[in-house]
């Protein structure tokens, strides 16, 4: 099988079938990666992915004081996930609360006054991160903010 190479952003390079072929010379895929390159080979060079956000802008357009710029680190991702979670099953937000606070990324509270509020934000979240996951993957390109939630 002819193998093609990638550059990555160490020392290593990647083959076409998915190993990751280490900088030793010692090693049979670098020996076969330094004889692809004295053939005449290019390895594809090493792209950088898009910087990833760390907060994501929302602007409501039916709930202007849910607009706001949020958190996108894992433990908020973890803590949207988990109520909205709760919500889906239990038709209601956690601890028997009426409304739910969240905070911004400044630490500015925003108050969620129904569910299906929550469950849009959450959606809307979830589409952003699918969609920057996929752009820095190299599947799609970067999504753009703000995002419009109703």
């Amino acid at each position: 099988m002819a193998y093609t190479y990638a550059l990555t952003a160490t020392s290593n390079v990647l083959r076409s079938d998915g190993a990751f072929i280490p900088t030793d010379p010692r090693n049979a895929g670098w020996q076969a990666y330094q004889a692809w390159l004295v053939a005449g080979n290019t390895p594809t060079p090493y792209v950088v992915p898009p910087s990833v956000p760390t907060t994501l802008q929302i602007i409501s357009t039916g709930t202007p004081v849910l607009s706001g710029t949020y958190a996108l680190s894992p433990l908020a991702l973890d803590n949207i996930n988990s109520v909205a979670l709760y919500i889906q099953v239990n038709a209601a937000f956690p601890g028997g609360q009426s409304t739910i606070t969240w905070p911004d990324a400044s630490g500015g509270l925003h108050i969620f006054t129904t569910t299906a509020k929550f469950i849009s934000f959450a959606n809307a979240v979830a589409n952003y991160v699918a969609a920057l996951d996929a752009a820095v993957l190299g599947a799609g390109t970067a999504p753009t903010q703000p995002v419009t939630i109703p």
